[in-house]
């Protein structure tokens, strides 16, 4: 028996003990994540230009920390909606 062949009876092993239920709190905990990253990354109106309110490090009082990053060029939200962008 070849060390792959030890790797791959460890992989199947590992694949046979998943269940549908495990895939499903997988999926279910991925999507709970992107969705506080995508509220994390939300649009906010700060001098009349729509900004990222996390990457411009809005304070909700009217003033950002860093300075003012557009929502549409968000690199947060750009590597969620298309990967293949950056």
């Amino acid at each position: 028996m070849s060390r792959w062949d030890d790797v791959s009876a460890g992989a199947r092993q590992m694949l046979e003990s998943l269940d549908e239920l495990d895939l499903a709190e997988v999926a279910s905990s991925c999507s709970a994540a992107l969705h506080r990253v995508r509220d994390l990354h939300r649009p906010v109106e700060y001098q009349g230009r729509t900004i990222c309110a996390e990457c411009s490090a809005y304070d909700g009082h009217g003033s950002t920390d860093n300075s003012p990053v557009a929502y549409g060029q968000c690199g947060t939200l750009r590597a969620l909606d298309n990967p293949e962008a950056l």
